[in-house]
């Protein structure tokens, strides 16, 4: 149930912004997918072999990569995770439930 909850938030794009971004390699030298390459001193996604870890977000020094995602995908995706995580809440309630039936019967 939780691996589908991730599952389901879609996979995004990261955006460069050319005008930030200084072609100093941190991100190439560390994204695990081999995603990223410096071209023209500039950095460049490769999309098809992006897993959208956000590492290369985490270390670029200046900023210059951002996750691409549309405010109504973003809202779609949070009220998917609302509703994996309600219909998780809901099994383990109802295994509360019947864990506490089980118990009055041996009892």
């Amino acid at each position: 149930m939780i691996k589908r909850a991730f599952k389901s938030v879609k996979k995004h794009e990261m955006s460069i912004d050319s005008s930030l971004c200084i072609g100093c390699g941190i991100c190439e030298q560390n994204c695990p997918q081999g995603a990223i390459q410096i071209i023209s001193g500039r950095a460049r996604t490769n999309m098809a072999r992006c897993k959208s870890c956000r590492l290369c977000l985490e270390l670029c020094p200046r900023g210059a990569i951002k996750e691409a995602i549309s405010r109504e995908e973003l809202l779609s995706n949070i009220q998917e995770m609302k509703k994996l995580t309600g219909d998780i809440l809901n099994r383990i309630n109802k295994m509360k439930q019947q864990d506490a039936h089980d118990r009055r019967i041996q009892e």
